[in-house]
């Protein structure tokens, strides 16, 4: 497991020290409209998977993980399905875990990458994900090995 990362069956939690995160989405449904709304900020504590795509109730599912948090419903990004898989890249002193669920891979780095940076690397490698990066390596994540290590895990 990454440092400063916290996983569950049902939840992922960035303890930080940074919270850059960006997402692309491939559909309009209700989860991925919550998603790509709270990752405006480019920032994330939390990424929720749940059975439920419906707007309505991926909010709610969002402020009750954010209330047992003590965070705003805002930094808990949601995702449909549950954890399938899981695999782990090392790179030059950090390294980056994907879970796969339902179709769409939620990813977490040790590494330090802007939520610019994270929006850039996604686009050019996956058509549908979510990533969190919290600087705890203390290393900056070179773009193009960053983008090596995506197509990696996949």
């Amino acid at each position: 497991m990454i440092s400063g990362f916290r996983v569950t069956d049902t939840l992922i939690v960035n303890e930080g020290p940074a919270e850059a995160a960006a997402g692309v989405f491939a559909g309009e449904a209700g989860w991925e409209l919550w998603s790509r709304q709270v990752l405006t900020t480019g920032a994330l504590r939390a990424v929720l998977f749940t059975d439920n795509g419906d707007f309505d109730q991926v909010h709610a599912a969002a402020e009750q993980a954010a209330e047992a948090l003590k965070i705003g419903a805002g930094e808990v990004a949601v995702v449909l399905g549950k954890i399938e898989r899981q695999s782990t890249v090392e790179a030059d002193g950090w390294s980056i875990t994907g879970y796969l669920a339902d179709g769409i891979a939620v990813l977490t780095t040790d590494a330090t990458l802007s939520a610019a940076d994270a929006a850039i690397v996604l686009r050019g490698v996956l058509p549908g994900a979510v990533l969190l990066a919290n600087g705890a390596s203390g290393r900056n994540a070179d773009l193009g090995e960053f983008a090596d290590a995506l197509e990696e895990l996949s």
